[in-house]
């Protein structure tokens, strides 16, 4: 493990303490589902949590949710601060659903709301999807999901913007007060656009839990989680302008076939990168995220298998046999990196989309006011988490070749 990873500042070290004082974590913040689903709803007056929101695979919510804190408790060997963050985002979550019942009932016609034609971004974990994502955002014609909007989701009536971005911002600030070595992996702040894992949060189903806790044996229900994603896109777009959605995750690229069932005529831009960059800098990220909330991040065990690997490959003969619609769009890192505005413009021209000179404008000053690495330097290496970078470049071979991915 890095030194960077085994730094605490003080006071996270005496919480930790404080936890093993109390005879476990567990013990000093209890994840008591009864408890928290009550605490809910005294909270906020309501107590409708939504059963047809996402019904997903089979099972509920509810059902989710208690196998989700099972195991968590079970193998994720979280220290107190690591827990008390989780709870945060449990009762939030819990109260995200309350208010987004509500909204329904106050705002009749947000489930007649279509979602149409969304842009949506993924690609191996650093390939510059965020980046990219911000930048679409730049487009007037285009939104993304703020962070403090996807925490805070309820009916506006009952919202005080300026109240749900400090608390947003409270939340993800504390990642980094926790971590102070984040910032330089991941800028992630309540007033940009974040990725869809983040809505998808609530439906206790989605791919952010496994993402921030080492729970092998639980498995996420995608199909609940994409419903709810659509549901807190409804609730967000009812009553607004008629800009296109803008949305991102890594984690739909094995998801493709679903997404593109939700949303037929979405665009994919799929994003490239070196796979012996990728996997590394990924490797170390989710080291960094774990790190967060648990003193028991093993780098060996972080880089595993090469998931990602078989994926990309398997995806790129799905897309040569023609099992995906013609509606997905390729953008290089290393591209992306030496010319953004040239990159969106080419990206734009496949989907036929018009780059503004308002929005290239837009662009060069975001590039400008956002350099690389002003919050300090991601440092990591292969050796680190055990990966043999000339073997993944060897077993990627395909891959790179028939993208024409530049090697780093």
């Amino acid at each position: 493990m890095s030194a960077a990873l085994h730094e605490r500042p003080e006071w996270v070290a005496r919480l930790i303490a404080c936890g093993d004082a109390a005879g476990g974590p567990e013990r000093l913040v209890p994840f008591a589902v009864d408890e928290m689903c009550e605490s809910a709803i005294a909270s906020t007056g309501l107590d409708d949590f939504g059963d047809d929101l996402d019904r997903g695979l089979g099972g509920d919510w509810l059902a989710r949710l208690r196998s989700l804190t099972a195991a968590m408790d079970d193998t994720a060997h979280m220290h107190a601060p690591g827990r008390f963050l989780s709870r945060t985002e449990f009762l939030r979550c819990l109260r995200t659903r309350l208010w987004l019942v509500e909204d329904a009932r106050r705002r009749p016609g947000i489930v007649d709301e279509v979602i149409t034609a969304p842009l949506v971004v993924t690609g191996p974990a650093r390939s510059g999807t965020t980046l990219l994502l911000e930048l679409l955002d730049l487009d007037p014609s285009l939104r993304g999901a703020r962070g403090w909007e996807i925490a805070h989701p309820g009916p506006a009536s009952a919202r005080d913007e300026v109240e749900a971005l400090r608390l947003a911002e409270t939340e993800y600030e504390l990642w980094v007060d926790l971590h102070p070595g984040f910032a330089t992996v991941h800028d992630m702040r309540a007033a940009y656009p974040q990725e869809c894992i983040h809505l998808q949060m609530p439906s206790f189903g989605g791919a952010y839990w496994p993402m921030v806790a080492d729970i092998p044996g639980w498995t996420p229900d995608v199909v609940a989680a994409t419903q709810f994603h659509q549901r807190v896109l409804q609730s967000l777009q009812h009553d607004t302008d008629d800009r296109t959605w803008v949305l991102k995750t890594p984690v739909y690229l094995p998801l493709l076939a679903l997404v593109f069932a939700f949303y037929p005529d979405a665009w994919v831009v799929h994003t490239h990168r070196d796979p012996a960059k990728t996997a590394t800098s990924s490797a170390s990220t989710l080291a960094n995220v774990r790190w967060i909330r648990s003193d028991h991040v093993e780098p060996q065990n972080i880089a595993g298998d090469d998931g990602m690997g078989t994926l990309l490959l398997n995806l790129m003969e799905q897309r040569r046999n023609g099992e995906l619609p013609d509606r997905i769009v390729d953008v290089h890192f290393a591209d992306l990196m030496d010319d953004p505005v040239d990159t969106v413009a080419r990206a734009y021209g496949t989907m036929g989309r018009e780059l503004t000179g308002a929005h290239a404008d837009a662009i060069g000053r975001y590039v400008a006011n956002r350099p690389k690495g002003a919050l300090g330097q991601h440092a990591y290496s292969a050796d680190q988490y055990g990966i043999d970078v000339a073997a993944v470049r060897e077993r990627m071979l395909r891959y790179t070749d028939y993208y024409g991915v530049r090697l780093e």
